[in-house]
């Protein structure tokens, strides 16, 4: 769009060349010069305004070059922001994965040492349990062992008591035979004289077939036997009561 400057200058311009065309003499060099006055000044206010406006356009070329950076600033800034924010939305993210991965990897390790710990329980109770089975063994053994010797040295007693009690039977029996005459007074003693040990003097009855024929400690060990049986008559014997002879 041209300048009004520009436009005024042309019409000036046309309006010197037609007073050339038709003025002479003085009049026409003195309008001439009026109009080259003009000229000059509507050139001068043109060459102004042009001025002016290049001012005004490089101010607005400026401003627009300024509003364009500032613009370009702020898209800068607005994807420095966007970046920022990714990337601490990307380390929430991965601070939570990882909080979140330590949480299974320590509910594992719970989990791993509660089944441990139910485990040695168990293995526990187990070796418990077996160490009482293998200690009842222990003791029912030791129990038959000692029953079993208990038997066997009550029946070794009985048999020695037996044997005994045959043995002074039998002496009795050959001293009679041989006629050996004894005193009555030693006769008297040796009836009255324990038929197991010989030592002490017979003070209890076997009951029920009453043979006065052991002591008291004899008396004692017999009913300790499992199967008590009465010296002389081998009848089993329920118990046993102290007689004064």
């Amino acid at each position: 769009m041209p300048l009004r400057s520009e436009s005024t200058m042309r019409t000036m311009q046309e309006a010197l060349e037609e007073a050339e065309k038709y003025a002479s003499g003085s009049e026409a060099y003195w309008r001439r010069g009026i109009l080259a006055a003009q000229l000059e000044e509507g050139r001068r206010r043109m060459e102004q305004a042009v001025a002016e406006e290049a001012e005004r356009a490089r101010a607005a070329a400026e401003a627009a070059e300024r509003a364009r950076a500032a613009a370009a600033a702020a898209a800068a800034a607005a994807v420095t922001e966007e970046q920022a924010l990714q990337a601490r939305i990307r380390k929430e993210e991965e601070y939570r994965e990882e909080q979140r991965k330590r949480a299974e990897a320590n509910a594992m390790k719970r989990k791993e040492k509660a089944e441990r710990k139910k485990a040695e329980k168990a293995a526990a109770e187990a070796a418990a349990a077996e160490e009482a089975e293998v200690a009842a063994a222990v003791e029912a053994v030791a129990k038959a062992e000692a029953a079993s010797s208990r038997l066997r040295m009550e029946q070794e007693l009985s048999q020695m008591a037996q044997e005994r009690a045959a043995l002074a039977l039998r002496m009795q029996e050959m001293q009679a035979q041989l006629g050996v005459v004894t005193e009555a007074a030693s006769a008297v003693e040796d009836e009255t004289l324990c038929l197991v040990c010989m030592d002490e003097r017979k003070q209890h009855v076997m009951v029920p077939c009453m043979h006065v024929c052991v002591c008291e400690a004899c008396a004692m060990r017999l009913l300790e036997a499992q199967t008590p049986l009465c010296p002389v008559c081998r009848t089993p014997v329920e118990k046993t009561s102290r007689v004064f002879i």
